[in-house]
C-alpha cells in the first residue's frame, strides 16, 4: 500500500507507540489524525510531526475510545479536514496490575473496554465506509506479545490482547474478498508511558497498591517506540498480518505451540472427524 495522500487515524496517538506510528505515516506522505483522550498529548504529537515534515499533515482530535459518540465526532472532524479514512490504527490501550482472585470485575471491564471494545467501536465507525469505497485500505490493531505469552498479575490486559488478536484474525477472514488489509502488531516491552498514562485515567475505585508505586516503570528499558512504529508501517505497506518487532519471543512461543500440538494428538471419540471446512488452514 502506498501512503501519499492517504488519510489515517491513530487512536492513542499521543502515546509512545501510537505517536511513533502517526509520525512514520506522516513521513511517508499520509495525512494523519492523532486521536487521544488527552488533547495535550495529541497536540504535542501533531506539533512534532509538523516540525519534522514541515507540512500541515496532522490533526489532533480528542477521543475517549470508550464512547461511541466520540468516535462519531472524530469521523466528522477527520472527513471535514482530510476526507474519508484509508488507514485505521486501533492502538489505544491501558494496563492494570493485579492478581486473579484479587482483581474485581469492574477493573477487568475497564481494561477490556479500552483494549478490546474500543476496536469494535472503531470498526463500527469506519469499516462500512472503507468497504463501500472499495479502494485500498488497511486496519492495524496494536495487540501485544502477551496475546501469545501472558504474564502473571496481568490477566485483564493479556486476555484483552488475546481477544483482540482473535478479532484481527476474524476480520482478516471476513475481508479477504475486499481491498482492505489487516495487521496485528504484537510488540513486547516498549519504552512508553503506558503505566503512567493508565494511572492518569483510571477511575479512583479501581486503583490499587500497584498504582501508588511512583518508581521507574519496567517499560523504561524497552524497545524504542520509533522502531516499533517503523515495523508497523512497513507491515501496512507490505500487507503483512503478523507484526512481531521483538524476535526474542520466538522460542517461548514455539515451545508453547509444541505443547499445544502434543495435546491434540488423540481423538476423544475414535472415528469422529470435524467438518473439513472448520479445520482448513486460515491462510
Amino acid at each position: 500500500m502506498h501512503f501519499t495522500n492517504t488519510v489515517a487515524l491513530v487512536t492513542g496517538g499521543g502515546g509512545g507507540i501510537g505517536g511513533a506510528i502517526a509520525a512514520e505515516l506522516a513521513r511517508r506522505g499520509a495525512k494523519v489524525a492523532v486521536a487521544d483522550v488527552d488533547p495535550g498529548r495529541a497536540t504535542a504529537t501533531v506539533a512534532r510531526i509538523a516540525a519534522e515534515t514541515g507540512q500541515d499533515s496532522a490533526l489532533a482530535i480528542p477521543l475517549d475510545v470508550t464512547k461511541q459518540e466520540d468516535f462519531d465526532t472524530a469521523k466528522e472532524t477527520l472527513e471535514s479536514a482530510f476526507g474519508p479514512l484509508d488507514i485505521l490504527v486501533s492502538n489505544a490501550g491501558v494496563g492494570h496490575t493485579e492478581a486473579l482472585g484479587d482483581i474485581g470485575v469492574e477493573a477487568f471491564k475497564w481494561v477490556h473496554d479500552i483494549n478490546l471494545n474500543a476496536s469494535v467501536r472503531a470498526l463500527h465507525t469506519f469499516l462500512p465506509g472503507m468497504k463501500a469505497r472499495g479502494t485500498p485500505a488497511h486496519i492495524l490493531f496494536t495487540c501485544s506479545i502477551t496475546a501469545l505469552r501472558p504474564f502473571a498479575a496481568q490477566a485483564a490486559y493479556t486476555s484483552a490482547k488475546a481477544a483482540l488478536l482473535n478479532l484481527a484474525m476474524v476480520l482478516e477472514m471476513e475481508l479477504k474478498s475486499t481491498a482492505i488489509g489487516v495487521s496485528a502488531l504484537c510488540p513486547g516491552i516498549v519504552s512508553t508511558r503506558l503505566s503512567e498514562n493508565a494511572r492518569a485515567v483510571k477511575p479512583d475505585p479501581l486503583r490499587n497498591a500497584a498504582d501508588a508505586d511512583a518508581g521507574p516503570s519496567a517499560l523504561a528499558a524497552g524497545m524504542k517506540p520509533e522502531a516499533v512504529g517503523h515495523a508497523a508501517v512497513d507491515a501496512i505497506a507490505a500487507g503483512k498480518f503478523y507484526v512481531f518487532p521483538h524476535g526474542d519471543y520466538r522460542e517461548t512461543v514455539a515451545t508453547e505451540q509444541r505443547f499445544l500440538l502434543s495435546a491434540m494428538r488423540e481423538q476423544a471419540q475414535p472415528g469422529y472427524a470435524e467438518p473439513a471446512a472448520l479445520t482448513a488452514p486460515i491462510r
